[in-house]
Formats: structure tokens, sequence, C-alpha cells
């Protein structure tokens, strides 16, 4: 999903009321993958499509979010594909693999399975779809991480993380004892780069503030 101008406009204005620091953007591959995401709330749809705007990527959500008025249009009009989480539509599923294997195409899901509100940064344990669609599309897993929860006109941060692969596992019949192992690298890898965010934040306000003290 390409945006259109006035989609970009929207973005540039979401930019100015909810800012956020990205680092490492140079890891964003330019080939297809599948992005982890830890999840707060709908400007985290918003952040990812202002580092991602310029490419083909789309957004899998549970079809109750896309019930709602105001969630649900944001959603639907930055590439939310709705899927039933108890019962999949096995056609959405094989259209999603098809998406994924063309191109430089994105596929963005928050692995949590819901927002955190727990009232914790804390990664809340992960369900095993992300690790389904890049097994089946042999495709690059990217791990992105928000900081905190989106807090209008304060900044937030974000870190993209190093794109790792399944490599392991792509000749596995890929039984629930291998989804499992799957799901737990993708929660150590997100994990891993929280903590590397929290290293870059630390070192940003060291930093500001040794200027101020000059």
């Amino acid at each position: 999903m390409k945006l259109n101008v006035f989609k970009r406009f929207i973005l540039r204005i979401a930019s100015c009321v909810y800012p956020v620091k990205i680092f490492n953007k140079e890891n964003l591959p330019q080939e297809n993958c599948v992005i982890v995401c830890n999840h707060f709330s709908v400007i985290d749809c918003l952040y990812l499509a202002i580092l991602n705007k310029r490419q083909n990527y789309l957004i899998l959500a549970k079809k109750e979010a896309l019930k709602s008025n105001v969630y649900g249009k944001i959603l639907k009009g930055y590439g939310a594909i709705p899927i039933d989480r108890e019962k999949p539509d096995l056609r959405t599923l094989i259209d999603l693999i098809k998406f994924l294997k063309n191109g430089n195409n994105k596929l963005l899901i928050f692995p949590e399975g819901t927002r955190n509100k727990t009232g914790t940064i804390d990664i809340q344990p992960l369900k095993e779809g992300a690790g389904v669609f890049a097994l089946k599309a042999k495709c690059k897993i990217l791990p992105i991480i928000i900081w905190k929860k989106a807090r209008i006109f304060r900044r937030n941060k974000m870190i993209v993380g190093t794109p790792f692969e399944l490599c392991d596992f792509y000749d596995k019949k890929g039984n629930e004892q291998d989804q499992g192992k799957i799901t737990q690298l993708i929660y150590d890898k997100m994990v891993e780069e929280q903590k590397n965010l929290l290293k870059l934040t630390t070192k940003r306000v060291k930093n500001e503030s040794n200027n101020r003290k000059k």
C-alpha cells in the first residue's frame, strides 16, 4: 500500500502532534520482510507509517480492532487486514504469504496480539503468527521497538532493529515445538532491541546533560 498525498499530509501532521525519534533507520531492508513491533496504541501504526511511508506494506490486525469507529478507520486507512484470531481465514493467510513473497512487500504484525495495558514497557507474551508468515515466505523478520505509549506533543522513541532469518527452520516441518522455539527467538530479539534502545536513550540524555554544563 503506497501512501497517497493526503495520507502523507496526515502523517506530517501526526509527526508534529506525536513526535518520535527513530534510531537506526538504515536497518529497514529494501526487500520483503515481516515487521514485528510491540504495541501500546493506535499511534503505533502511524509511527510505522512514518518510517515506512515510501514502501508497500500491510498491517495484520485482529478483526475486533477494525470495528471501532476511530481506531478501525485509522487502521484501515493505513493498510490493515482483519483476521479472526480464533478461526483465521485460510484464503487470507495464503494471500498474505503470496504478498510477502512478492518484491519488497512488508507485513507488520503486533505479535503481542493486543495493546499493552499493563502500565509497563515490558514486552508481553507473543502469539505465533509472525513466525509462521516468515517461515512460509522465507523472508527476514525485522524487530522494531517503541519505547512507551504515545503522548500528545511528547517525543517518543523507536528503534529499528537488526533483521534476522529463520534459516535453521526452513527445512523442518514447522511442528508445535519448532513454532515455540521460533516465537521465543522473536521474543528474545525484541527484548534485545529494547535494551539497545535503552542504551541509546541513556547515552543521548547524558550527552544533552553534558552539553548543558559546558
